[in-house]
């Protein structure tokens, strides 16, 4: 009991500290939720301890008679001592009422009614203080409480080491910039990379020109490269150098594409990102001409550019008719289009300026998106065509592009404007290749130290599936946020009770499962079928070894064999467990039993993960979590 004492004032204190700092409604509408929570984590450790106590005796007592809930019936008992058997916003229960059979009122009784008694035990909860009643009004009092979703929080645990002075709640970041450049061709074109922020250990980028992106040819205009570039600790700056391949033809401008991506560190302890990790090479014309080639212009005389021998270079003004012949003012509409970057990563607009002349106002003009695997699930709004109105010779369009979560090569949007011959084009480049303007505070034009707030995991709740009881089957991970160096707790709020639930780690220290551990009730429903999603059996959780095993019992899954095997070590202990039928679904937590082998006492919890049907085609009998089929808590 004095460890129990010592984990519920440990796990106390990092939830109080955590959730007034985390706190973004009024407190006394949070109280229930609070409660709650608390309670779920009481009941867990409260079972966890009469589990290994009292476990093995419950298992030897059903086996030879009816069986009996010793565990549960304890759990109460001390609930009652922890005084959680009473309502109320106090400490104390209310007092019982007194009901008087003769029909006689009592003498030391008034004319109060229970309702009247009632309110004066509430305005006592005041003391000399009238009751504010308008002081805290929560939401539901005008709109009705709703069904509250299941929330899952996190408390305690240590970050991984890093940030400034050594604080774990923020990292370093290193910062890349790569600059656009014009070269002649033939020339070698380098690209300045520089290295900013952090810059106390080594790092390095990849690099490569992006084949098929630009209007240069690689192999015709210039020599693709693909590498590895390395900075060393407090280095800042480095080159690319690129090879440019000169020709006799006249040929307007062309472009090219550096582009780079993070490759060290990996650990997660230290950020990488871009102000820019697209760069743009402009190859211009070098005008050099073999001697006596006849496609060389003859110099022009820069007084007579027609010549004097050209009876049209001399343009008369009829007498009286005020009109100078010679006026070539061109009233013929002009189109362009420009992008406001080069580069852009998945979940970010690009904003895109329409100029024209000779234009009237109001004037529509009709814009395509396209490119190679680009499709309308790529843009935001669905649609890959659109239109914009000329405004004062002017108009902008914004292009918001879809975050879809699979690594890629970049790609290229073309933004062409229908029927007009003019077109822009701008790199999608994907999600991770995070930018430098992502981040919120102290970073400035971003060459500067930056440290970013610790990101803590986060959960959908719409994900969170449960059970026809409402208990809660599995919580999968949203975005693992930034890495641990000691996991945190686990924190089950909504409507149900008894809850539990542990953060795995994986061998970089991020958060990448959430291993269930008691499923409790009464959550708010959300069944795998609605999601589309059937339910396997991932791996398992020990509970308790067990003892005393010489061979390998038989394993009940909901009554069944077949499903999963138990393994035991030379000690007798039941030390995991093997999946065997993976095809093997389930819409609420199976029961798993450990019977013979000559031992006794092993207790094994299943953790189950829910995919949809193409994802349980492709897993075969592939370990799906964090790649540990046994988690010891």
């Amino acid at each position: 009991m004095e460890d129990l004492g010592q984990r519920l004032i440990e796990w106390l204190t990092n939830v109080l500290m955590s959730y007034v700092e985390q706190i973004y409604r009024s407190v006394v509408c949070q109280v229930d939720e609070l409660v709650n929570g608390i309670i779920s984590k009481i009941n867990q450790l409260l079972t966890e301890l009469l589990d290994s106590v009292l476990g093995p005796l419950q298992d030897i007592l059903g086996a030879i008679a009816v069986p009996l809930n010793i565990i549960g019936g304890a759990i109460n008992y001390i609930m009652q001592l922890l005084g959680f058997s009473c309502s109320g916003p106090d400490q104390t229960c209310s007092k019982y009422k007194l009901h008087c059979t003769t029909g006689e009122k009592k003498e030391d009784e008034d004319d109060k009614d229970f309702l009247d008694n009632l309110l004066e035990d509430i305005d006592n909860l005041f003391g000399d203080t009238p009751a504010d009643y308008t002081q805290y009004v929560c939401d539901e009092a005008y709109t009705g409480r709703p069904l509250s979703t299941t929330s899952i929080g996190f408390t305690g645990g240590v970050p991984a080491p890093g940030g400034s002075g050594g604080d774990p709640t923020k990292k370093p970041i290193i910062t890349y910039n790569i600059q656009d450049i014009e070269v002649k061709e033939g020339s070698i074109a380098r690209f300045n990379v520089i290295r900013s922020g952090y810059l106390d250990e080594a790092s390095s980028v990849k690099y490569k020109t992006l084949k098929n992106q630009g209007s240069a040819t690689e192999g015709e205009d210039y020599v693709g490269v693909d590498g590895i570039l390395g900075f060393a600790p407090n280095e800042t700056t480095k080159y690319i150098d690129v090879q440019t391949i000169a020709d006799i033809v006249d040929e307007p401008d062309q472009d090219f594409f550096m582009y780079l991506r993070k490759n060290s560190p990996t650990s997660g302890a230290v950020s990488t990102v871009f102000k820019k990790n697209v760069g743009k090479c402009t190859i211009t014309e070098q005008n050099v001409k073999e001697p006596g080639d006849p496609s060389t212009p003859p110099i022009a005389n820069p007084l007579d550019p027609i010549g004097p021998e050209d009876p049209l270079s001399i343009l008369p003004t009829f007498p009286g008719s005020g009109e100078d012949l010679t006026d070539t003012t061109d009233t013929t509409p002009t189109f362009d289009v420009s992008a406001n970057r080069i580069a852009c990563p998945e979940g970010d607009f690009i904003i895109y300026t329409i100029t024209t002349s000779n234009v009237v106002n109001g004037t529509i003009v009709y814009y395509t998106l396209s490119g190679n695997d680009i499709t309308s699930q790529d843009i935001i709004g669905g649609s890959l065509n659109g239109q914009a109105v000329i405004n004062n010779n002017l108009a902008k369009v914004t292009v918001g592009i879809n975050e879809d979560g699979v690594v890629e090569d970049p790609e290229t949007l073309r933004f062409t404007l229908n029927g007009k011959g003019k077109f822009v084009d701008v790199i999608i480049t994907t999600a991770d290749d995070q930018s430098i303007e992502d981040y919120d505070e102290g970073v400035g034009d971003g060459l500067e130290t930056v440290f970013s707030p610790f990101e803590p995991p986060s959960i959908d709740p719409t994900k969170i599936i449960t059970d026809e009881n409402g208990g809660i089957i599995e919580i999968p991970v949203d975005k693992p946020g930034d890495p641990w160096a000691e996991p945190p707790y686990v924190f089950v709020g909504g409507e149900g009770v008894g809850a539990a639930a542990t953060a795995l780690l994986d061998e970089n220290g991020f958060l990448t499962e959430i291993r269930v551990k008691r499923p409790g009730y009464g959550y708010k429903k959300n069944l795998a079928s609605d999601l589309d999603v059937r339910c396997i059996i991932d791996s398992f959780t020990i509970l308790r070894p067990g003892i005393g095993y010489t061979e390998v019992p038989r394993m009940y899954v909901d009554g069944e064999l077949g499903v999963a095997e138990a393994v035991i070590n030379s000690d007798g202990f039941v030390i995991g467990a093997r999946i065997l039928d993976r095809t093997r679904t389930f819409d609420r937590f199976p029961a798993i039993d450990i019977v013979g082998g000559n031992g006794y006492g092993a207790k094994l919890l299943p953790s189950l993960a829910c995919l949809d049907t193409d994802a349980l085609s492709t897993i075969g009998a592939t370990k799906i979590g964090t790649g540990q089929y046994i988690d010891c808590p």
